[in-house]
């Protein structure tokens, strides 16, 4: 008994080594992806179990679907409850403090109630404040931008971030990078970042863009293949995950009604 006792601690302290390697390379391969500083790999592979703690609850679950999700939901209720009241909040507290990031919360609540001019204006102010390496303020003025219909703007500005530093929210920057481009007619290089987008990410907004964009150029095959995998992404989500991607899912139906 004493024997078999040891026998199955030494296959579990094994075993156990083992999985806290895979779970440290999980998050490595994840920090690698998604533009993380290189000492997160450090952390990871000299503290396996410690630091893949720290990265789940730092870094992986703050930007995963499932908080994002909680997030979304419950922002998506307080505004049909109170549909002006982030805005409100927001002018408010810049009354309070008028920094640069309490006028950008309001040009983000200009630009999600649909007022465009006034969120475009309202950005612009703020990248006249903010430093040039605040790309956070530049990422969500190109947002405004190609919103509001200046597209070659938008192209700009992302640019921008990039050159600065082209592992900053990598995902963001090339959906919007695809879109804009797409919107100037560069239809070439936006074919290029779609492709990218969807091949080494996978979301599910990137893949809906993709085949809402290859409806409009015409490439029916392609867009109906698009669509079968995000059908059978969203046969398998619960219902929450579907009413939260409402608005996605609507658009690529009519964008489908178009053609038959």
């Amino acid at each position: 008994m004493e024997y078999l006792f040891e026998s199955f601690l030494q296959t579990f302290t094994i075993y156990g080594v083992g999985l806290h390697a895979l779970v440290a390379i999980f998050f490595a391969v994840h920090a690698m992806r998604n533009g993380q500083p290189m000492y997160w790999l450090w952390v990871l592979f000299m503290f396996p179990f410690l630091g893949s703690v720290v990265y789940f609850f730092a870094i992986y679950l703050p930007n995963s679907h499932l908080q994002n999700s909680l997030r979304s939901g419950s922002s998506e209720a307080m505004k049909i409850l109170n549909p002006g009241k982030e805005l409100r909040d927001a002018r408010r507290a810049y009354d309070l403090t008028p920094s640069v990031h309490a006028q950008m919360r309001v040009a983000s609540a200009l630009l999600a109630t649909g007022k465009t001019d006034e969120a475009v204006a309202a950005f612009d102010a703020c990248l006249e404040r903010a430093p040039a390496n605040d790309l956070d303020v530049r990422l969500a003025a190109a947002q405004a931008k190609l919103a509001g219909g200046q597209a070659v703007q938008a192209v700009t500005l992302l640019r921008e971030i990039r050159s600065q530093n082209d592992t900053f929210r990598v995902q963001d920057v090339t959906l919007l990078s695809a879109r804009a481009l797409a919107a100037t007619g560069k239809n070439d290089a936006a074919r290029a970042q779609f492709e990218y987008l969807v091949n080494n990410f996978g979301g599910f907004e990137a893949r809906v863009e993709h085949a809402i964009w290859l409806i409009s150029q015409g490439d029916v095959g392609a867009a109906k293949a698009a669509k079968a995998e995000i059908d059978k992404t969203i046969a398998h989500w619960p219902r929450h995950s579907k009413y939260l991607n409402k608005p996605l899912i609507k658009r690529l139906k009519k964008a489908f009604s178009q053609i038959g």
